[in-house]
């Protein structure tokens, strides 16, 4: 990707007025949300929860860019239409989570280090094959008079 290219996308994400809507719940997580709501945690629930969000009617009045989970980057409307291409017509960019969530820091300790750092090339051709034109990738830190440990974030920096 070429600088000009970024500096596109960070313009159009960062537009006055308008935000990043963070629609990456990992299935597990939606399937806690699905659980405490009495719904069945299926795919095409799952879905449809999913299409309600993003066919959200004028949602490029205020939304820039989306972040979206795996499954769903390559999942598709009810009627057939990829999720990705319903976000193109509405000139919303598409994001995706590109970590693969969190491992233990060490035993017994509350400090984690963000995993995927390994295939991570392969999954970025794949997702921008898939329309993605930006990523997510997170840290997370707990916050204490003991963390984060300089190790910790010197380890979660330098994957």
């Amino acid at each position: 990707m070429n600088q000009n290219n970024i500096e596109l996308i960070a313009n159009k994400l960062f537009k006055e007025n308008k935000g990043i809507l963070a629609a990456d719940e990992s299935n597990q997580k939606l399937r806690n949300t699905f659980e405490k709501l009495n719904i069945d945690f299926t795919y095409n629930n799952r879905r449809d929860y999913r299409e309600l969000l993003l066919n959200t009617k004028c949602i490029s009045e205020n939304i820039s860019g989306v972040i979206l989970f795996d499954e769903t980057i390559k999942q598709k409307t009810k009627a057939g239409q990829l999720f990705t291409d319903l976000l193109n017509k509405d000139n919303v960019l598409i994001g995706i989570k590109v970590d693969e969530g969190t491992l233990e820091f060490k035993k017994d300790s509350k400090e984690l280090v963000t995993d995927g750092i390994n295939d991570l090339d392969n999954r970025c051709r794949e997702y921008n094959r898939l329309g993605a034109t930006f990523t997510k990738w997170r840290a997370a830190f707990p916050i204490s008079n003991t963390t984060p440990t300089d190790q910790c974030i010197d380890i979660n920096v330098n994957l």
